[in-house]
């Protein structure tokens, strides 16, 4: 799931199905820090900062996996190419490349699956013809 090339919709929508469930789980652990930090009453920002971040995530592999939004994967791309950068001063970049290379395939499928959507205008469409300037 994680290597292999996405072919088509339909391992696009496996690929995406497994990488939301592996980036909610990221967000909740996030969540979860932060309830234990705010608990333990250590330091209420980075709790803050820790919550923000796990909902921020949830709500990005929500709308990239509901509505398949090239919009909401590459920003969430872009929150984890930055929580990797912001990670590498401390302890947690396992979890940030992680979030990064699951960020990766998520855009990977979406992509995949809005070229093969078919196209709102139909190629279906019988051709108009013109009768601008006179009748037949």
């Amino acid at each position: 799931m994680l290597i292999l090339k996405i072919a088509d919709s339909a391992a696009a929508e496996r690929v995406l199905g497994g990488v939301v469930k592996g980036i909610y789980a990221i967000a909740a652990i996030q969540i979860i820090t932060a309830i234990l930090i705010a608990a333990l009453e250590a330091d209420y920002f980075l709790a803050g900062g820790a919550a923000a971040d796990g909902f921020i995530y949830a709500l990005l592999a929500f709308l990239a996996h509901r509505f398949k939004s090239r919009v909401a994967v590459v920003i969430l791309l872009l929150v984890s190419v930055v929580a990797v950068i912001a990670s590498a001063l401390n302890a947690n970049v396992l979890l940030a490349a992680l979030l990064m290379w699951f960020s990766i395939r998520t855009a990977q499928a979406v992509f995949v699956l809005r070229k093969a959507a078919p196209s709102p205008e139909g190629a279906s469409d019988p051709p108009v013809e013109s009768t601008i300037g006179g009748s037949k």
